[in-house]
């Protein structure tokens, strides 16, 4: 009873982290209804919550050739033996097969970098960009070392990324560090011209490998955030953003404590709101959503609120 002919009957239950057989193509609206209309706003609420590359179904792994199944099938069996991150490893798969298979014009415009495996990776505006990108080369290098895949250096930040790279190896050559702690360490991003950063690094590095022990809560606990009117405050409290970028990546490689990624998360969105008084005097204006006008942070990277992002897709 209640049916709409046509329509097809999906239970709420069944919709779950990968596309169900029984749904279109994705690329086509879709209009949910339910005796009450709570089923169908938690339908609603699931399909948003999908990533691009939860839509990776069968319309797409039949579009493969004979080799290109083999060869996703080898590569997502690998995914499978990841350590600790199964699940994602499976999602970068799919993407990366999704963005190599595309025609060679489109690929041209967006091709299969880790910036643009993330940027299809992203669900929540406000996760940290730079973490799901740790997590991404994180499952590619562990993909390369397992030889499914292979990467191909390019031009532009790559570059730049493979040079730092280099000068910091060559820097910390006498800590004969192993090789799999220092890629954890020569994969974190930071600015090694910045010596203040620079210093944390070589200091937390060299513990590592010595095995001494270290706290980066407190050393992000001691981080006093400098006053919004003091004179210097917009660089000062520029340097501590960054220190604090910094303390996030290492804690999550080395010290992953929630109570500490929480505490420094809470830490940078208080020096974010300073910045933002510090400009708001100097009569920048202030970022808002261009959608329903709310408040976004200093360094937000969109021009649009996580909520008006759901809402939209």
């Amino acid at each position: 009873s209640g049916h709409i002919p046509g329509a097809l009957n999906v239970p709420n239950e069944d919709i779950q982290a990968e596309q169900t057989d029984a749904l279109p193509d994705p690329d086509q609206m879709l209009l949910l209804y339910s005796g009450s209309g709570s089923r169908s706003k938690e339908a609603a609420r699931k399909l948003t919550e999908l990533g691009v590359d939860q839509f990776f179904g069968t319309m797409f792994k039949g579009s493969l050739s004979a080799t290109g199944q083999r060869s996703l099938k080898n590569a997502a069996d690998i995914a499978a033996t990841h350590p600790d991150k199964t699940e994602f490893a499976r999602r970068v798969v799919n993407v990366l097969f999704m963005i190599c298979n595309l025609d060679a014009p489109v690929m041209q415009t967006f091709p299969a970098t880790i910036d643009n495996v993330t940027t299809l990776l992203l669900r929540d505006l406000n996760y940290p960009k730079l973490t799901l990108k740790h997590d991404v080369e994180a499952v590619i290098h562990y993909l390369c070392d397992k030889n499914v895949l292979q990467v191909i250096p390019a031009k532009g930040w790559c570059k730049e990324s493979v040079e730092h790279m280099h000068r910091m190896a060559e820097m910390t050559e006498d800590l004969n560090a192993p090789k799999h702690l220092a890629y954890d360490f020569l994969t974190i991003p930071f600015e090694d011209e910045n010596g203040e950063l620079l210093q944390i690094w070589l200091d937390i590095y060299e513990k590592e490998v010595k095995g001494k022990e270290y706290s980066i809560f407190d050393q992000a606990a001691a981080v006093v955030l400098k006053s919004p009117s003091a004179a210097d405050a917009i660089d000062a409290l520029e340097q501590q953003h960054r220190v604090l970028d910094l303390y996030y990546a290492l804690a999550r490689k080395f010290q992953p404590l929630e109570s500490t990624l929480e505490f420094i998360m809470e830490k940078k969105r208080i020096c974010s709101e300073r910045i933002m008084k510090v400009l708001a005097k100097r009569g920048f204006r202030e970022k808002r959503c261009r959608v329903c006008g709310r408040p976004l942070p200093w360094n937000h990277p969109y021009g649009m609120c996580s909520r008006c992002w759901d809402k939209r897709m």
